[in-house]
C-alpha cells in the first residue's frame, strides 16, 4: 500500500506530459498558420502571372 501511495504522490512525469501537450499546441498553431501563408503566397503568385500575361498580350 505505502508503494501504490507514493507512485500517486510522484510527479515527476507531470511535467513531461505538459511540455508535451506545449510542444503539440504550438505544432497545431504552426500548421494553421502556414496553411493561411500558403494560401495567400499563391494567391500572390497567380495575381502577379496574370499581370504579366495580361501585358505580354497588349505588347502583340
Amino acid at each position: 500500500m505505502l508503494t501504490f501511495k507514493k507512485f500517486l504522490a510522484d510527479e515527476s512525469g507531470a511535467v513531461s506530459v505538459e511540455y508535451g501537450f506545449a510542444i503539440m499546441f504550438a505544432g497545431v498553431i504552426a500548421t494553421l498558420l502556414l496553411g493561411q501563408v500558403r494560401t495567400e503566397v499563391s494567391d500572390s503568385f497567380t495575381s502577379i502571372s496574370n499581370k504579366l500575361s495580361d501585358q505580354m498580350n497588349n505588347v502583340k
